[in-house]
């Protein structure tokens, strides 16, 4: 996942249990060592991060393949952050605040 994004993305992992941050630090710098200082690992839940790094649920794009909008290059200039996967019953919350899904 990490050979996948830009030169200037990050990739965030969200909601783990702090025993689970450890090996899967060491996974990711032993199999993209050259990628693997844009990884985040993170505790806290996806809103948390999103409020800590200074966005809103507005500047969230959810990834969904069931989406009615498909995403395009300008969504880089309307959206911060881009959500795939794993929210578990979240994305309700953000959509009630303001993000919107892109397939």
């Amino acid at each position: 996942m990490l050979n996948l994004i830009g030169p200037s993305s990050q990739l965030h992992f969200t909601s783990l249990s702090q025993s689970s941050i450890p090996p899967l630090q060491k996974y990711l710098e032993t199999t993209t060592p050259s990628s693997s200082s844009k990884a985040h690992l993170h505790t806290d839940p996806i809103l948390t991060l999103v409020e800590k790094l200074g966005s809103s649920s507005a500047k969230v794009c959810l990834l969904d393949p069931r989406a009615p909008k498909e995403l395009a290059p300008e969504d880089g200039e309307t959206f911060d952050i881009f959500l795939y996967g794993g929210i578990l019953g979240k994305s309700d919350s953000l959509v009630e605040e303001g993000a919107e899904s892109r397939r």
